[in-house]
């Protein structure tokens, strides 16, 4: 059964700041936000391995200073978010460790990596691989009592597994299980994965959402286990093809739709604090969740504001699920 989350309260002085990407840098503008008002963060942050010659993605001290910065805008994300929230941070294969070590010593546990495995990259020069991973660091703000208190409190502590269900293609596929071949089986033949994967039944909402979601038919036909494009297909039902790539590391919108999916309920609040040229906040707004970014650019937040200036002339460019519902306020944010 879906846990059913509380409904989210969202703090007055947040309000006015939502469905926007403030032109700001992350580190004056996050201190100026109520604390504990945030339901989850999910960010994708300079990578620390100067992509392209980017002076945004360069750090003089190398891999210490990467780590101590991540610590930094950690700790700033960590006062934000509401006991038990979770942060989602995109990590570069050669400083992810320094990343996820950043966050925990900003405060954070590292609950574990999740993955997002694609055919478009291409090795930047000669005798690299061609790049197929890119990590993603699943963190969680520390809470008292239990994960159940937590949840029934704030909405937070849990993931949204159900919401991130891969949908079966038809009858054929569903019979095929939740992982390639049979359903795996201990030495006592007793299924592994027990009665909260359905007993051994299959769940009819689709297949349990694994650590990876894959792009572009990138394993073949074992995709339709981790299947991103069908999960967008039926799930987050998006339509807009023409934003174009304006920022270098531009990520899928049905990507972050499905890690806002994984880490929030409709109604709570989502924060970017590297918001690019607000792909979170515009996957955020049309699966009814509420938003902010930050961008220090100008040049991408204005790309943000445009496309946002677009749907909101044109809403059947947007998701069907989008709703133009205001916020409720309240003195507190559960």
């Amino acid at each position: 059964m879906t846990p059913r989350a509380p409904a989210p309260r969202v703090h007055p002085d947040l309000v006015p700041l939502l469905g926007k990407v403030h032109r700001a840098d992350a580190f004056q503008f996050l201190p100026r936000l109520p604390a504990a008002s945030v339901h989850a963060v999910v960010t994708d942050p300079p990578f620390g391995i100067g992509f392209l010659g980017e002076l945004w993605d360069e750090f003089p001290d190398g891999p210490v200073g990467y780590q101590r910065w991540a610590a930094a805008w950690g700790r700033a994300c960590l006062r934000v978010l509401l006991p038990g929230g979770h942060l989602v941070a995109f990590g570069g294969n050669r400083t992810m460790h320094r990343l996820a070590a950043g966050l925990e010593d900003a405060g954070f546990e590292v609950r574990g990596l999740l993955g997002w495995i694609h055919a478009q990259g291409l090795p930047k020069q000669r005798g690299q691989l061609r790049p197929a991973l890119e990590p993603i660091v699943l963190a969680r703000k520390p809470f008292p009592g239990t994960v159940a208190s937590c949840f029934a409190r704030h909405g937070t502590g849990l993931l949204n597994v159900d919401a991130c269900r891969i949908p079966f293609a038809d009858a054929a596929d569903a019979k095929a299980g939740y992982w390639p071949g049979d359903r795996p089986r201990s030495s006592q033949g007793r299924p592994w994965y027990g009665s909260w994967a359905g007993g051994g039944r299959h769940d009819a909402r689709g297949r349990w959402p694994a650590t990876a979601v894959v792009s572009g038919n990138a394993l073949g036909e074992r995709s339709r286990y981790f299947d991103l494009d069908r999960w967008s297909e039926v799930v987050f039902a998006k339509k807009d093809k023409s934003r174009g790539r304006v920022h270098p590391t531009m990520k899928p919108e049905p990507l972050i739709a499905w890690l806002v999916s994984l880490v929030s309920w409709p109604g709570q609040v989502i924060l970017d604090p590297f918001a690019g040229t607000g792909t979170t906040v515009l996957a955020a707004e049309s699966l009814r969740r509420l938003a902010l970014g930050v961008e220090v650019d100008a040049r991408f937040a204005s790309a943000y504001r445009t496309t946002h200036q677009r749907r909101m002339s044109h809403p059947s460019s947007a998701s069907s699920s989008t709703s133009n519902a205001r916020p409720k306020s309240s003195g507190r944010v559960s």
